[in-house]
């Protein structure tokens, strides 16, 4: 038989166990950072035949983990420096790493003129298409890993074809001596007439900050 006393020390006894439970502290659980995602990267790159030479910087802006944006500059490459707008969309991947396909629009500018007392000249400037894939890494401190690959298209190759057939050699001497195809290549391809495009490969090195 229950009294009144003994219900009023149960009722004590139960007040007292929340009152304890509510003065422990509960531990909060960080969520893992989202190493992709709302970021923006600061990067160099090095590269042969890539958007943006053979060594180059970029400014790129993911605001979703599976999208992001770039803008980017760089010098050599046989076509002179470039500048490059890359989109890069990311399929698939995991915390620490992402699989993304690339598409760039860049513009190249030729450190020399390549010309003939004529007054042929091939072009001083150069507009190109690529696209490719890149496999990317980040780690726990924001710092970028990427290593890409692809193929560049010369959007108008037909305004190379101001050589004749006896002129190309000759004009093969006054290229600088840089791996890949180069300007001389695209004159003789302008003579065959089709598209022109280049293989490309590069790795990106940067740091990402969450915004």
């Amino acid at each position: 038989m229950v009294t009144l006393r003994g219900a009023l020390a149960l009722c004590a006894l139960v007040l007292l166990g929340a009152s304890t439970a509510e003065a422990t502290p509960r531990r909060a659980h960080r969520a893992p950072r989202d190493r992709f995602g709302s970021t923006l990267t600061f990067g160099f790159s090095n590269g042969v035949g890539s958007p943006r030479g053979v060594l180059g910087g970029f400014l790129e802006f993911r605001p979703w983990a599976a999208v992001g944006v770039a803008v980017g500059a760089g010098l050599g490459g046989t076509f002179g420096g470039a500048v490059d707008a890359t989109v890069l969309l990311s399929p698939f991947g995991g915390r620490g790493w992402r699989f993304d396909l690339t598409g760039s629009y860049s513009r190249n500018y030729s450190y020399m003129r390549l010309g003939l007392p004529d007054g042929r000249s091939l072009p001083m400037q150069s507009d190109w298409v690529s696209a490719g894939a890149a496999l990317e890494f980040r780690n726990a401190r924001g710092v970028m890993f990427r290593i890409n690959g692809g193929r560049s298209f010369l959007r108008d190759p037909s305004a190379f074809g101001v050589l004749r057939p006896e002129e190309l050699n000759v004009m093969q001497n006054y290229v600088p001596d840089i791996p890949g195809r180069n300007p001389v290549d695209a004159a003789a391809n302008a003579l065959q007439g089709g598209s022109f495009g280049v293989w490309y490969a590069s790795v990106d090195v940067g740091f990402s900050f969450s915004l």
